[in-house]
């Protein structure tokens, strides 16, 4: 059950990484549980907080108090 949840989670980060130009198809396959995915995958501060709005509303996760400034405290966001 676990290696399931791992593959929805890495699917889910694998569509935030297609807005770019080139994207780093090399990273995506190497993704894994050892990951650092705004650094691996290259994601930016948009990215992380449409990956994050998706992740509380796939997963049924509650994002209680979370807020993405926490993380990119100089990043405009709408």
């Amino acid at each position: 059950m676990k290696d399931d949840i791992d593959q929805l989670f890495f699917a889910l980060v694998r569509r935030h990484n297609g807005f770019y130009l080139f994207n780093n198809v090399k990273n995506q396959q190497l993704l894994n549980c050892n990951s650092y995915i705004d650094a691996d995958m290259q994601l930016d501060a948009g990215e992380e907080e449409d990956l994050m709005d998706n992740f509380f509303e796939e997963f049924h996760v509650k994002r209680g108090s979370f807020k993405i400034q926490t993380y990119y405290p100089d990043a405009p966001f709408s």
